[in-house]
This record gives C-alpha cells, sequence and structure tokens, in this order.
C-alpha cells in the first residue's frame, strides 16, 4: 500500500511540475506571431455564431462562445510576464458575454477601450500549450482539419488494437455506438468539447497496449491517477467523467475477474482519478495564489 501511495505521489509532483513548465513556457510565445490566426479565427467565430446548429438542428450544436474565450485568453497572454500569464488566465471583455468574439478581436487589435480585464484563472487553460503553438501556423477553420485527422487516427488506433488484441468485436461495436452517441461528428469542430475525448482515447490506447488480462488493477492506478491530472489541467470543464468512464470500460472488460472484483477495481481507479483531477486542480489555486 506505501509503495502505491509513494508512486502517486511521486507521478503527482512530477505531473505538476511538467504542468507549471508548460504552461509557463508556452505563454513566451509573443502575440504577434497569432495575432493574424486570432483574427481570422474570431471571424469565423463571429460569422457562425456563437452557438450554431449544424443542419439546423439543435442536437448538433457547437460550443462557439467557449473556443471564443480561449482565443481571447490565447491573445491575452504576455509574453513579458509569461508566470502572470500563466497563473492569472487573463482576457478581456465587454460589458455584455455575446461580445466575446468581437472582444477577441478587438485584443488582438490592441483596440482595449471599454474592455475589462479579468482573470479565469480557477482553471488551469492548459489547452493553451497546444492552441498557442497551433495558432503561430492555423487558424481556427484549420484546427479544425487537425482535430478531426486526429480523432480519425485515435479512433483508428484503438479499433484496430482492440481487434487485434481481444478479437472483441462486441467491445469494439459498444465503443463506436458509444462515441456515435456521443455525437463525434461534431466533437472536433469545437475546440471545447474534443480535449475530454482527446484525453479518453489516449488513456483507452494505453490500456489496450499493455498486457492487462491478467494484470493487478494496482499497476492502472497511476495511469488513471495521470488522466485525472491531465483532464483538470487540460479541460475546460466540458465532461472530465468521459476520460474516466470510457478507459474504464475498456479495462474492466478485458479482466477475467466476478463481477464483485470488477466493482472493487472500479471503485479504486474511480477514487484514484479523482484523487489526480482534486490535487492538480487545488494545486493551481495554490500556485496562482502564490
Amino acid at each position: 500500500m506505501m509503495k502505491t501511495v509513494k508512486k502517486l505521489f511521486l507521478t503527482y509532483v512530477l505531473l505538476l511540475s511538467l504542468f507549471f513548465a508548460s504552461i509557463v513556457l508556452v505563454h513566451l510565445i509573443p502575440q504577434n506571431w497569432i495575432k493574424s490566426n486570432v483574427i481570422k479565427s474570431v471571424q469565423t467565430i463571429q460569422s457562425e455564431g456563437l452557438y450554431p446548429n449544424l443542419l439546423n438542428f439543435k442536437l448538433f450544436q457547437l460550443d462557439n462562445f467557449t473556443d471564443a474565450v480561449m482565443h481571447n485568453i490565447a491573445m491575452t497572454g504576455d509574453h513579458k510576464k509569461p508566470v502572470l500569464s500563466a497563473m492569472g488566465n487573463f482576457y478581456y471583455r465587454s460589458e455584455s458575454f455575446l461580445n466575446i468574439a468581437n472582444d477577441a478581436e478587438k485584443v488582438a487589435k490592441d483596440q482595449l477601450s471599454n474592455l475589462s480585464k479579468v482573470s479565469y484563472g480557477r482553471y488551469w487553460q492548459g489547452y493553451l500549450v497546444f492552441l498557442k503553438p497551433l495558432l503561430v501556423i492555423f487558424d481556427y477553420s484549420q484546427i479544425r482539419i487537425v482535430y478531426y485527422l486526429l480523432f480519425v487516427f485515435l479512433i483508428g488506433s484503438i479499433s484496430y488494437l482492440t481487434f487485434k488484441k481481444n478479437k472483441n468485436l462486441v467491445l469494439l461495436s459498444s465503443f463506436l455506438l458509444t462515441i456515435v452517441l456521443f455525437n463525434v461528428f461534431i466533437i472536433p469542430l469545437s475546440l471545447q468539447f474534443s480535449t475530454v475525448f482527446i484525453i479518453a482515447f489516449i488513456g483507452i490506447i494505453s490500456i489496450l497496449l499493455k498486457p492487462i488480462k491478467y494484470a493487478n488493477e494496482i499497476s492502472y492506478l497511476p495511469l488513471f491517477f495521470i488522466i485525472g491530472g491531465c483532464t483538470s489541467f487540460f479541460d475546460f470543464l466540458t465532461a472530465p467523467l468521459v476520460t474516466l468512464g470510457l478507459p474504464l470500460l475498456f479495462l474492466v472488460e478485458s479482466h477475467q475477474k466476478k463481477w464483485k472484483e470488477k466493482l472493487l477495481m472500479v471503485i479504486k481507479i474511480s477514487v484514484v482519478w479523482g484523487i489526480g483531477y482534486s490535487l492538480i486542480w487545488a494545486s493551481k489555486w495554490l500556485l496562482g495564489s502564490v
């Protein structure tokens, strides 16, 4: 037991160090490097609307509002004050939240009059580690294509590994049906939606790459601690439990155990995931206050 606790503590320290370093380093990217693509991106959001319905169907509604906030935060970060920017997660807004995309464009054009600078520091905003470098090269429409290609690769990898390792067509079919019901076709079109699914898919691949049929579930505790921590860091509070539920289903299905043993495994892993999520989140408050 103590050995597992020490391993989880070491994992926490390493994760926290990596997260802090990466979010500070990405804020060293000068605002001028991403300005033109931020302007193009938020203009796309303005033309589509904050909550567009694809095919004029509510089920296919995107969350461009949150994506506009993400672009605003990316643009507001000051490369001359990377630590303060990384911990404060500042952005500019007008009186109405409905103007958030227009506000982001004003920030990119350095038109800050009548805008208030506020902080969104209760989250890590770890998606910036990928969004800011992508904005150096791509605009919003192109980033959506990148995300779509990434989704196709991850889903294809899971399908291949599931069939190759387990020959389990029921599990594979259930997984594919599940993500279809999650409306996977629109998820890569919203940066906010995408994060938890990317984490979940990578978690599933990590499980499928390990010889798990006869493994002790204790060996998977650090993995789910990491998944929980990564969810807290990268996600903008979308549907965090997706990163627990999907990988856990693959792990449970791969173990040849009685249902009581599987239930105990689910409880242990869920608790560890929650600890990882909570510790990384609380650590942001502590570091931000310092």
